[in-house]
C-alpha cells in the first residue's frame, strides 16, 4: 500500500516537469544558448509554529498547537530528503525542487480540550515545487527577475486521541496543487559574491502561501560554490468545515536557515 501512495504522490512532478518542457521550448531560448545549471547539499535548522485542526468521529473538532523548536523538530524528525536544482541559459532559469519528509512524535500531550494524544503521531509530507522565471533588468549592481510555477504538496497524518477511557484513530490525507508567482533580486556586491533573494505567493488549492528566501553565495571554484541562507514559508490550507468529520486544517509558519555547498556545470 505504501508503494502505490508514494507512485501516486509523483504524478505532479511529471506535470511540472511537462510544463516546463513547454515553456523553455521554442522562442524562449536561442539554439546557440548554453544552459549551465547547479545542484547542492548542506546542513539546515527547521522551526515550526502555528495550529493543526482535524474532524474525528467521537471528539469533535480537535487543535493541535505546532510549536517546534530546532532542537524539537530534530527529535521528531524519522526522514528528511531534499533536492534542489537549477538551470539558467543567462535570460531564462529554471528551478526544481523535491522535499520528503516523515514525522514521529511518540511523547503524550495534553490539548485544552482535555483530549490527549496518547501514542504514535506519525506525519509524513511531500512537497515539489518547480519555477520558471525570466530576468527583466540587469545591472552591474543588481538582476531583477520574474518567476511562475506550480508547487504540489501532500500532507499523511495518522493520531491516536483518548479522552478517558474512549479511544479513536484518526487518519488524514490531504493534497493540493497551488499556483505560484513571484520576484526574485540577485545583488553582486564583491567579486565571487552574491547576495540572492526570492519572492512568491501561491493559490489555488490552499488558501494561500508565502515564501521568502535570502541568502549569500561566494564561487570560491569554477565549478564549486558555498551559501549561507534563510527561508521563510507560511502555509495556511483547509479542507470542509469544523462541522465536518473529514475537516482538516494546516495553519503553520516555518523558517530554515542553513548551508549548502554547490556543484555547478
Amino acid at each position: 500500500m505504501n508503494r502505490i501512495i508514494k507512485m501516486t504522490a509523483y504524478r505532479p512532478c511529471i506535470l511540472v516537469l511537462i510544463l516546463a518542457g513547454i515553456l523553455c521550448s521554442g522562442p524562449l531560448s536561442p539554439a546557440s544558448a548554453r544552459w549551465s545549471g547547479s545542484i547542492g547539499t548542506g546542513f539546515s535548522r527547521t522551526q515550526r509554529s502555528g495550529d493543526l485542526g482535524l474532524g474525528t468521529q467521537g471528539f469533535g473538532p480537535v487543535h493541535v498547537d505546532v510549536d517546534l523548536s530546532p532542537s524539537d523538530f530534530d527529535d521528531v524528525t524519522d526522514t528528511s530528503f531534499g533536492i534542489d536544482l537549477a538551470l539558467s541559459d543567462g535570460t531564462w532559469m529554471v528551478d526544481f525542487s523535491l522535499d520528503l519528509l516523515e514525522l514521529e512524535d511518540n511523547a503524550p500531550e495534553r490539548l485544552s480540550d482535555g483530549i490527549t494524544i496518547r501514542s504514535n503521531m506519525g506525519f509524513d509530507t511531500l512537497s515539489v515545487e518547480l519555477t520558471v522565471g525570466r530576468n527583466i533588468y540587469e545591472s552591474r549592481w543588481v538582476d531583477l527577475g520574474l518567476h511562475g510555477g506550480l508547487r504540489y504538496d501532500r500532507q499523511e497524518l495518522s493520531v491516536d486521541l483518548s479522552q478517558g477511557t474512549d479511544t479513536e484513530r484518526t487518519e488524514v490525507d490531504e493534497s493540493w496543487l497551488d499556483l505560484l508567482m513571484g520576484a526574485s533580486a540577485d545583488v553582486p556586491f564583491a567579486e565571487k559574491w552574491l547576495w540572492s533573494n526570492k519572492f512568491n505567493v501561491g493559490f489555488g488549492g490552499s488558501e494561500g502561501t508565502w515564501f521568502a528566501s535570502t541568502g549569500v553565495t561566494w564561487r570560491f571554484h569554477p565549478s564549486w560554490s558555498t551559501e549561507v541562507y534563510g527561508e521563510f514559508t507560511a502555509v495556511d490550507y483547509e479542507n470542509g468545515g469544523r462541522e465536518n468529520t473529514d475537516w482538516y486544517r494546516y495553519d503553520v509558519d516555518e523558517i530554515i536557515w542553513g548551508a549548502n555547498v554547490l556543484f555547478h556545470w
